[in-house]
C-alpha cells in the first residue's frame, strides 16, 4: 500500500523560484520543511493507503476524464512538453542569461580592480592604466516574429497537421518568454493563416488563453481553397509596421507552393522594401515539403523563389519525420531549432 493523493504538478517560472530561494534563506532557521522546486505541486484530493491495482485504475480514469475534455491544442501541447521546455530553456539562455550586468576589464577607472591586472601592473606598467573592471549595461533585445501559415487545399491532411504541432511548441515557448518581458528584453509574436483568404489568428498583444487556444485550433479546420500569398503578406507586413521590434523583425512565409499571383506579389516586396529596411524587417519564406528525399529540390525552389520575389532569404524543411544521426526528427523539432538559430544570430538571415 502506498500512501497517495492526487495533484497538480506545478513548473515554477524563474521569478517564481528566485522568490522561492530568497524566502528559504531569509528562514532559514524557521521551523519550515521547504520542499524542492522539482516537487512543486497542488494537492486536490488526498487518497490515503492505496493498492498498485487501485493507483493503476485512478490513473487510467483521470487520463481519459482529461484526454476527454481537451482541445486538440491541449493534447499536442501535451505530447511536446517536453520539446516547449527544452525550447523555452534554450532561448531563454540567449535572451536573459543570468549574468544580466557583465564585467569588463581594461578600463583606467571603474568602480573594482581586476586583481590579474593588477598583479600583472608590477612588471608592465601598461596594466595601470587598464586595471580596472566597469559594468556593462545588459543588452537591449527588442524582437518581433510573424508567421504566415498556408492552408490551401495542398497542405491538408498530415502536412498542416505537423506544421500545427512546430507552431503549438514555438507559440508555447515564446508566450513563456513573454512573462519575462521588460526594459531590456521585449519579446512577441503574431500569426495569421490564409488559403484565398487571410484568418487573422493572433496579434502581439494577445497571448495564451483558453480562448487563444480554441482560435489557433481552427488551423486544422479553415482554408482548403488556393494559395492568395498576396493578401496575407500584405496584411502580415501592416500587422508588423504597427509596432516593429528595435532590433529585429521576421516575416515567416510557411509554403508548399508557389504564390497563384506572382506579379502582385512581387510588387508588394518590392515596394515595402526600402520600409522594411528601415524598421529592419525581414521576409522569408520556408519551403514545407513532406519527403527528406525531396528536400535539395525543396531548397533550390526556396532559393528561387527568394531571387524572383525578392524575398530577404529562404530555406526549406521536411514536414515528415525522418532520422537525422542515428535520432528521429519532425517537423516541430526542426522548427525550433530554426527559431534558435534566428535568436541566436540573426545578421546571418
Amino acid at each position: 500500500m502506498k500512501r497517495t493523493f492526487i495533484a497538480v504538478k506545478i513548473k515554477p517560472e524563474d521569478k517564481l523560484l528566485k522568490t522561492y530561494t530568497k524566502l528559504k534563506n531569509e528562514l532559514d532557521n524557521e521551523k519550515i520543511k521547504w520542499v524542492n522546486s522539482d516537487n512543486f505541486h497542488l494537492t486536490l484530493f488526498f487518497l490515503g493507503d492505496t493498492s498498485e491495482e487501485k493507483i493503476e485504475e485512478v490513473k487510467n480514469k483521470l487520463k481519459e476524464k482529461m484526454e476527454s475534455t481537451m482541445t486538440v491544442y491541449e493534447k499536442i501541447r501535451a505530447e511536446n512538453m517536453y520539446l516547449i521546455d527544452s525550447l523555452y530553456m534554450r532561448l531563454m539562455r540567449i535572451l536573459n542569461p543570468d549574468e544580466e550586468n557583465k564585467k569588463d576589464s581594461g578600463y583606467p577607472s571603474g568602480f573594482e580592480p581586476d586583481l590579474e591586472r593588477v598583479m600583472q601592473s608590477d612588471a608592465d606598467f601598461n596594466q595601470k592604466m587598464k586595471m580596472w573592471l566597469r559594468e556593462e549595461d545588459p543588452q537591449t533585445k527588442d524582437y518581433r516574429f510573424w508567421s504566415l501559415i498556408d492552408m490551401s487545399s495542398s497542405m491538408s491532411g498530415e502536412p498542416i497537421e505537423e506544421v500545427y504541432k512546430g507552431f503549438v511548441v514555438v507559440t508555447e515557448a515564446l508566450d513563456r518568454i513573454e512573462n519575462f518581458n521588460s526594459e531590456n528584453m521585449e519579446i512577441h509574436q503574431g500569426i495569421t493563416g490564409f488559403s484565398d483568404e487571410v484568418f487573422q489568428y493572433k496579434d502581439y498583444s494577445e497571448r495564451m488563453t483558453k480562448d487563444m487556444e480554441k482560435k489557433l485550433s481552427k488551423i486544422l479546420e479553415e482554408g482548403q481553397n488556393s494559395t492568395d500569398t498576396t493578401l496575407a503578406t500584405k496584411h502580415a507586413l501592416d500587422k508588423m509596421l504597427e509596432d516593429p521590434g528595435e532590433n529585429v523583425n521576421f516575416l515567416f512565409t510557411f509554403t508548399d507552393g508557389s504564390p497563384n499571383n506572382d506579379e502582385s506579389l512581387k510588387e508588394v516586396i518590392k515596394d515595402s522594401k526600402e520600409t522594411r529596411r528601415e524598421k529592419n524587417i525581414k521576409l522569408g519564406i520556408i519551403w514545407l515539403t513532406e519527403s527528406d528525399e525531396d528536400i535539395k529540390e525543396a531548397e533550390e525552389q526556396a532559393q528561387q523563389l527568394k531571387e524572383e520575389f525578392g524575398y530577404d532569404f529562404g530555406m526549406a524543411i521536411t514536414t515528415n519525420e525522418f532520422e537525422k544521426d542515428n535520432k528521429k526528427e519532425n517537423f516541430a523539432q526542426r522548427l525550433a531549432n530554426l527559431l534558435e538559430m534566428i535568436i541566436r544570430d540573426p545578421d546571418k538571415f
